[in-house]
């Protein structure tokens, strides 16, 4: 198993896009096979080296010397570009095996072995296994195409995913606090539990996306520069303190929402041009749509909620105020406007 790591490792070094992909592939079957055997030392030496490859970027040569990290804008966008189906293999590759460690291993006979494993564990008086470490801060994915990527319970704190297409891609449980996402789309993007703590997600839009018990404490969102309207039609809003953002502005009709998370910024929440938010129930529209959002609860983990806490608006306007906290003062924006409130 050492001679197919050794392997690997020089299938990532490989200037063909197809042999670095392999080294991918085989590495994370590696970290399998390693935990399988309880061998969590070398699973983690497998994890490491995907991380460091995320993590490394080549850096344009300026004046006969690569530029370093804090000359960020000499980073080499170009191949980083045409390096990302390896990076999309390996964010996925270590997803699923974030998701194996979290969740289980699926199958009958893998399951079975995994509850004896928590037997032991808990029984025996075994240690169980050191969680495994996933090093991606600050990794750069700047522009990648990541449509469709299961990034699963990856801790992707400070990640620079500027302008990144994350179309339909599942963040569930994924770390993104203190990213920049400006730019990005995040069309039917699934955001359940996703903590957005700080992070930055301007001219971005979230038609679509499943917000559903998702950390935004300090995140700032803000619309797509040109043409903002409607920029969370779709949208499934749920169990989200909104209040608990920086700054987030929106627009949308047919938002699926609680009552909860109205009430947490029911002061900043209208059907437009000050009028009260239109709504309909959900069961009286559609009864499978209200068992999809159910669904989708119970998926999140956010329990039972009433069929009149549950409910459809047709047309639903965000603009929460915007702190600036170092002056000791808060800004609203209201129809264009700005008001300066002490706080």
């Amino acid at each position: 198993m050492l001679d197919r790591y050794a392997k690997a490792v020089e299938q990532l070094a490989d200037d063909k896009v197809t042999i670095r992909l392999g080294g991918v592939y085989v590495l994370a079957a590696l970290a399998e096979d390693w935990r399988a055997r309880d061998n969590y030392r070398q699973q983690q030496v497998c994890v490491d080296m995907l991380c460091s490859y995320l993590r490394s970027a080549e850096y344009k040569v300026v004046d006969g010397e690569t530029a370093l990290a804090e000359a960020y804008t000499q980073v080499d966008w170009d191949k980083l570009k045409k390096d990302q189906p390896v990076r999309k293999a390996a964010l996925e590759c270590l997803s699923e095996i974030k998701r194996r460690e979290v969740e289980g291993p699926e199958g009958v006979l893998a399951r079975g072995v995994g509850e004896l494993r928590k037997f032991a564990y808990g029984s025996l008086g075994i240690s169980p296994p050191p969680p495994l470490r996933m090093d991606l801060q600050g990794i750069q994915l700047v522009g990648l195409d990541l449509r469709h990527a299961r990034l699963t319970y990856l801790h992707l704190e400070n990640a620079k995913l500027m302008s990144a297409d994350l179309t339909r891609a599942d963040l569930t449980s994924a770390k993104l606090n203190h990213a920049a996402l400006n730019g990005a789309t995040l069309t039917d993007t699934n955001l359940t539990r996703t903590d957005l703590s700080d992070a930055s997600i301007i001219n971005c839009s979230l038609k679509g996306a499943y917000i559903i018990g998702t950390k935004l404490a300090n995140a700032t969102i803000t619309p797509p520069y040109v043409d903002g309207n409607g920029s969370m039609d779709g949208a499934f809003i749920i169990g989200v303190d909104l209040a608990a953002a920086f700054r987030i502005d929106g627009t949308g009709s047919s938002v699926i929402i609680d009552e909860e998370t109205l009430d947490s910024a029911r002061n900043y929440m209208d059907g437009g041009e000050g009028q009260s938010i239109r709504r309909r129930t959900l069961d009286a529209d559609d009864p499978d749509d209200l068992a999809r959002v159910r669904n989708l609860l119970a998926a999140a983990g956010l329990g039972e909620k009433s069929d009149g806490d549950l409910w459809r608006a047709k047309k639903l306007t965000i603009s929460l105020p915007e702190r600036d906290t170092a002056a000791g003062r808060e800004v609203m924006q209201c129809n264009g406007s700005k008001f300066v409130d002490s706080l």
